[in-house]
């Protein structure tokens, strides 16, 4: 992508649980930004086929790409709120004029035996656009994709040099939340909270690092650009303003409601009643809040806080910490605990639950007392789809 007539890569890079869904949304369906319809883990797949290499052959990334591409989109369309009527996705029809069979087909035709990431990125995005029956015959300026932080590739400097990036900003602790929430539904809280949890506590709190560390060295980029969902949420006409200055594109009544390949997308809020297919003008109501103790962890870690501009750091104190562990633990937390794990009276289940919480509060402000621990810790329960370093 070298000449100024291409279209340029829009990315969507915002931590989970941060309006990235909602602000995709409100990009669908300008005239000028071709959408790729839903969350993409492009340069994670890209990297499982890769490997060290720098490009890849063509037929595995065909394979693998319309395999994540059909298993990500039916994951949307069976949690969001997309009005779809009739028109059911199936790989073998068209879907909201998207012609997926001819776009498929379009992949596989191409004769490369190698590829770079931007190479096959360009290529995918190319076949979209001529089985699009809105954009087909329309030149675009962006091609856009959600990709999230833990999906885009913050390494690769020919990446950084031909995209422009959105950076969706929800505190991270509200995030957190977030994600917690949906967590603590299906497991119990000494289970979320154990240290070799694969998505617990501190996997979670040792990437919202690396996704604040990232995003605070291009923070006043030119192509860096941070979206408030707090100004989303009040105002959201003058933040859609700022990003129509951003991208230096035209104003778009499209960019009033969210679509996915134009079809009416409610939204993806956990609270049913936010998805009205406008930005929700306050969180979902969490079931189990946040404790104390996690909030004051994630105050340790220094996370840019992004709404105001600064770096959070509060020094550790070991008898503060261990004070917080024992009143969170004891009295705050709430959750599932599975009764019959124990051959004891219920009153003494419920006791036991939550010494064993204790304990492993105190296992994580031990952690947290060196930064270096946390990450090499947490990069051992680490995520394959992360595509981040």
């Amino acid at each position: 992508m070298t000449s100024s007539e291409n279209p340029q890569f829009l990315f969507l890079v915002g931590a989970p649980r941060s309006a990235n869904s909602a602000v995709h949304a409100l990009l669908d369906s300008h005239p000028g930004i071709l959408t790729w319809p839903v969350e993409c883990h492009f340069f994670t797949v890209f990297k499982q086929v890769a490997g060290e290499s720098k490009t890849a052959p063509v037929k595995e990334l065909n394979k693998r790409f319309i395999e994540h591409f059909v298993d990500r989109f039916r994951e949307r369309l069976s949690l969001n709120t997309v009005q779809l009527k009739d028109n059911v996705f199936q790989i073998s029809n068209m879907f909201s004029g998207f012609d997926i069979p001819k776009f498929i087909k379009e992949l596989e035709s191409n004769a490369s035996d190698q590829m770079t990431a931007l190479e096959y990125l360009t290529f995918v995005f190319s076949s979209f656009h001529q089985c699009s029956n809105q954009y087909k015959n329309t030149k675009v300026r962006y091609y856009s994709m959600l990709l999230t932080s833990r999906g885009f590739d913050w390494t690769n400097p020919d990446v950084l040099k031909h995209s422009r990036l959105i950076f969706p900003y929800r505190p991270s602790i509200e995030s957190y939340g977030s994600l917690r929430e949906n967590y603590l539904k299906t497991i119990t809280p000494n289970e979320f909270f154990h240290i070799n949890a694969k998505k617990g506590m501190l996997y979670w709190m040792n990437t919202y690092k690396k996704i604040s560390d990232h995003a605070n060295k291009y923070n006043n980029h030119s192509n860096f650009h941070v979206l408030k969902v707090s100004d989303l949420r009040t105002n959201q006409e003058k933040t859609v303003n700022k990003l129509y200055e951003f991208l230096n594109i035209k104003q778009h009544n499209s960019m009033n409601t969210m679509t996915i390949l134009g079809l009416p997308y409610g939204g993806n809020a956990r609270d049913a009643s936010l998805n009205t297919g406008r930005i929700a003008k306050k969180p979902s109501t969490l079931l189990y809040p946040i404790s104390r103790f996690e909030r004051h962890c994630f105050q340790k870690i220094k996370l840019h806080d992004f709404d105001n501009d600064q770096t959070i750091f509060i020094p550790h104190s070991t008898l503060r910490m261990v004070s917080l562990a024992i009143y969170s633990s004891l009295w705050e937390i709430k959750g599932k605990f599975k009764e019959n794990h124990y051959n004891t009276p219920s009153r003494l289940k419920f006791i036991h639950w939550r010494i064993k919480l204790l304990i492993k509060f105190l296992k994580i402000q031990n952690i947290l007392q060196n930064e270096d621990t946390l990450k090499s810790f947490s990069d051992k329960h680490g995520d394959p789809m992360d595509s981040f370093g």
